[in-house]
């Protein structure tokens, strides 16, 4: 049996073991110093593209709030313009006043004077009744209501005014309101009152200012 004997001074044995314990500690304290260099990095990182992550989300979010906002604003851009543009079909008119009046002129004979001219745009709306497998529906009708005034030295001029309106593309429904006599200083006169129509769905191409024609 062999066995171990250790010949040093109890101070030196004591000495040399507080080294080793020393060194010990040394190297664990290294190791944990190591250890939590590593899991610092390692946590750095993962903080790090964390932060990435947010800042590239937070990017996302914000384009798209601004895509939101540039869309809202152009969509409020279309409804103005489709406002607009329901604004003006429903101002606008393919027959301006003056060739109106330009296309009544040569039908007047020289014998018969106007006292008034009125011209009003009206909409008309029909309701269509339901049908089988059709819904209800509605029509809108837009025209420009004529209406003229005047007196004539006969009935002869009356009728020379209303087959003038009616030979006239421009005018439709042509009708005498009333045609009654009327003392006019003295003479005999006929005062009447004539109504026609201006289709303002239809389109016209004026010729000159007497002469019309539908496309």
């Amino acid at each position: 049996m062999i066995g171990h004997t250790n010949l040093l001074p109890p101070s030196c044995r004591e000495r040399f073991e507080t080294q080793r314990l020393r060194r010990r500690w040394m190297l664990a304290y290294c190791c944990t110093c190591v250890g939590l260099a590593v899991l610092y990095s390692a946590s750095a990182n993962a903080f790090s593209r964390v932060d990435r992550t947010r800042d590239t989300l937070r990017a996302e979010v914000q384009d798209r709030l601004l895509q939101d906002k540039q869309a809202t604003g152009l969509l409020e851009e279309i409804t103005t313009v489709e406002g607009r543009l329901t604004r003006y079909n429903n101002l606008a008119w393919p027959v301006r006043m003056s060739e109106a009046i330009a296309s009544i002129g040569p039908i007047i004979p020289e014998t018969s004077t106007l006292t008034s001219l009125t011209l009003a745009p009206t909409v008309e709306r029909t309701r269509i009744p339901a049908k089988k497998g059709k819904a209800a529906e509605e029509k809108v009708e837009r025209y420009l209501t004529v209406e003229i005034q005047g007196v004539s030295q006969s009935d002869l001029d009356v009728s020379s005014i209303v087959s003038g309106l009616d030979a006239n593309p421009l005018f439709r429904a042509v009708a005498i309101d009333f045609a009654r006599p009327r003392d006019v200083d003295g003479v005999d006169a006929r005062e009447f009152r004539i109504q026609a129509e201006i289709d303002l769905e239809a389109r016209y191409i004026f010729n000159d200012l007497a002469e019309v024609a539908t496309p």
